[in-house]
């Protein structure tokens, strides 16, 4: 094979690989900004999700606070002077579904 022809044969061999990977880079590219899409979705759900979940922590963080605030036991220990037993014996007993919150309740405590 003469040397024009052998350099025209690696010119087009060259020129045939070169387009192929710039090919192969432009359908990475693609890939990656198809990527880089979904992954900005997910981010906005789970952005949107973490506030309804924060305002969900805060809502039943007020509903704890305002529970605590008319629980028998909460309100007996802010008296001076007084125990909390003395003022529980006073009370008409609870059905039992309400004793056994109850005491899960001062469990907690």
């Amino acid at each position: 094979m003469p040397a024009d022809e052998r350099r025209q044969t690696i010119l087009e061999r060259n020129k045939a690989a070169a387009v192929r990977y710039r090919k192969r880079k432009k359908e990475e590219h693609d890939e990656m900004i198809t990527r880089v899409n979904l992954l900005e979705q997910d981010k906005g759900s789970i952005v949107t999700q973490n506030s309804v979940l924060r305002r969900e922590v805060e809502r039943l963080t007020e509903l704890l606070k305002l529970r605590d605030a008319r629980c028998v036991c909460h309100a007996a220990a802010n008296l001076p002077g007084t125990n909390n037993q003395s003022i529980l014996a006073s009370l008409p007993p609870e059905p039992p579904e309400q004793q056994h919150a109850f005491n899960l309740h001062m469990n907690r405590q």
